[in-house]
């Protein structure tokens, strides 16, 4: 474990400087450090961005993009490590997820941390420590949407999946040579589940269960949704309908 370099990736949000704030300090919390945390900030807020440019730690680095890319700076943001450091593993984090103390010490534990995995995720849980199911599972083609992994699965040492969001991926830099990087063009929603596709053309995509991520917004903080990522025409503010579109456009 000792001789892996991990670089962290945490994406920010809009302006979440307390969610960022504990989010930073988890990673720093580590019982195995990221050898790097770079924080991409997602043209955030005067607040947050002042914040940032004032954090100290010789594990950290800072960009900002002056545009909001929205999830499509996952891409932005690992092609950039991975250019600096091409034989990590690069793990992914929003700012307002929160790690346990053991993480990424769990990740490294699984015997399927090798070479032939593509990549690993945490369980994901919500501020309750409730299991956000949807966020791991299968994709159904015949419904188009999730499959979420049943519960009983979580009970595993490791289990196999096809999907995960991209908050607790813990990517092989061997997997990015042959499959490259999340595509930008997919902007906010199925980017991640695109992703993972090409990601199990490498090999698996294992979920370790006592490896945890804490999603620390509040669901009731965002508008109801019909399903995971929002896809739906029922939506109650107008200015929202935007969001509509891009969803069914990516899903098909």
């Amino acid at each position: 474990i000792m001789n892996i370099k991990i670089i962290a990736i945490v994406l920010t949000c809009g302006d979440r400087k307390e969610f960022l704030e504990k989010c930073l300090k988890s990673l720093l919390a580590q019982t195995v450090l990221p050898e790097k945390f770079l924080v991409f900030d997602n043209a955030s807020s005067d607040r947050t961005k002042s914040f940032l440019e004032n954090y100290s730690s010789d594990r950290f680095i800072y960009y900002r993009s002056e545009e909001n890319l929205a999830s499509a700076a996952y891409s932005r943001a690992l092609r950039m490590a991975f250019e600096k450091y091409p034989d990590a593993w690069f793990f992914l984090a929003d700012d307002d997820s929160e790690l346990g103390p053991d993480t990424l010490e769990k990740l490294l534990q699984s015997p399927y941390f090798k070479k032939e995995t593509a990549m690993l995720t945490c369980k994901r849980v919500d501020i309750h420590g409730n299991i956000e199911k949807t966020e791991r599972g299968f994709f159904n083609f015949l419904k188009l949407d999730m499959n979420p992994l049943p519960l009983e699965e979580y009970k595993k040492e490791a289990v196999s999946v096809g999907v995960s969001s991209f908050m607790g991926m813990l990517i092989n830099p061997e997997a990015i040579r042959k499959i490259g990087f999340p595509r930008d063009d997919y902007f906010l929603y199925w980017d991640d589940v695109e992703y993972c596709f090409r990601l199990r053309k490498y090999g698996e995509i294992i979920l370790v269960p006592s490896s945890v991520i804490w999603h620390k917004e509040p669901r009731t903080s965002r508008q109801n949704l019909k399903t995971r990522f929002g896809i739906t025409l029922q939506r109650q503010a107008p200015e929202a309908f935007w969001r509509d579109y891009y969803g069914w456009r990516n899903l098909v």
